[in-house]
């Protein structure tokens, strides 16, 4: 019987020593978000800013949104190579364009770019202003309203990225990116904020433009 409370004490101050580890490295509230399951969740982050400043959805929303602009503009990138071998004519290229290994590559890049993408749209983020024409992002509060359809569309993007990755042989290939542009667009088409150019008035063309520098 002494053995066994032995056991139970020692086991105890494992714990708890292993508590006070993870206290000192993560901080008391994202431990306690671990311990309950909610870390990274909705629930998890209070409608003020947490005291913990690696919220960075309260503490650097600003940079949350930047991070996953920055995220997209590199997938664009990578997207011209697909997008220039599914153009051409029957996926016949010149010299100089995209081989079967720089599809490969461009495919692979992007799966993993799109893994990390529906991460960085805690709800703090939802900062689209139709009203304001220098808006802070062009993600639209449909990604939060319908979440799971936004992560849904995510997931297919992925899917397509590794069937280019795997693809051999110009038709699939060419087959293959075609169907990644396709679910970029489709995603795009219900979360993204369509680009609309100023429409140049009447008024604007009577501007007289000479007399302000006179």
């Amino acid at each position: 019987m002494r053995s066994r409370e032995v056991i139970e004490t020692g086991g105890k101050s494992a714990v708890s020593a292993a508590l006070a580890v993870l206290t000192a490295l993560v901080g008391s509230v994202v431990l306690t978000a671990l311990l309950q399951g909610t870390l990274g969740s909705a629930a998890a982050q209070p409608a003020g800013a947490p005291a913990d400043p690696s919220w960075t959805a309260t503490s650097r929303t600003a940079d949350v949104v930047a991070g996953r602009k920055a995220l997209m503009q590199e997938a664009g990138l990578l997207m011209t190579r697909v997008d220039t071998f599914a153009a051409a004519d029957g996926g016949q290229n010149g010299a100089g364009a995209p081989t079967a290994d720089d599809l490969h590559r461009a495919a692979e890049s992007i799966e993993r770019l799109l893994r990390a993408f529906p991460h960085l749209f805690p709800p703090p983020t939802n900062l689209y202003d139709a009203n304001d024409e220098l808006a802070a992002t062009a993600a639209l509060p449909a990604i939060w309203q319908r979440f799971s359809q936004f992560y849904a569309a995510n997931e297919a993007a992925i899917g397509a990225a590794r069937a280019l990755a795997e693809a051999t042989g110009t038709a699939e290939l060419r087959a293959a990116a075609l169907a990644l542009r396709g679910s970029c667009d489709d995603c795009h088409a219900d979360f993204v904020a369509s680009y609309t150019p100023p429409v140049i008035t009447d008024a604007d063309r009577d501007i007289d433009f000479d007399s302000l520098f006179q």
